[in-house]
């Protein structure tokens, strides 16, 4: 058992944190990159006001979650030996919390209510 184990078990991982990662912040206030498509804009706090998409900083933690996770992950267990079970309860691990995660996500997005912006005092109607 060697290097295609380790990198079995790096994916896993970095699966793993991925999968978590991208769903942190529905439960923790984690400051993250947020975009503002109407002011095209940029911002770096916890909650965004006005219009703002959140998509692009859960996807930079989750990428370098699982970057930073995977890789140490394959220099832990690179050249050790791995049992075969445990592999193969990583790789459900991997896929259940994918598959949680990816179903929370569209749950989320199906029950919820917008809120449009406040109409600004300076406009007038024809």
């Amino acid at each position: 058992m060697g290097k295609p184990h380790a990198v079995l078990v790096a994916s896993c991982v970095a699966t793993l944190a991925f999968a978590l990662a991208f769903v942190v912040p529905s439960f923790v206030a984690v400051p993250m990159l947020w975009y503002h498509p109407a002011d095209r804009d940029w911002t770096f706090e916890v909650k965004a006001s006005g219009i703002a998409m959140d998509f692009y900083g859960r996807c930079t933690w989750a990428v370098l979650a699982s970057g930073l996770l995977g890789a140490g992950g394959y220099f832990v267990v690179r050249g050790r030996r791995i049992s075969s079970r445990l592999l193969a309860v990583l790789t459900v691990w991997a896929i259940a919390v994918a598959i949680l995660v990816m179903a929370f996500v569209v749950w989320r997005l199906v029950h919820r209510e917008p809120v449009p912006p406040p109409i600004p005092s300076w406009y007038q109607p024809r």
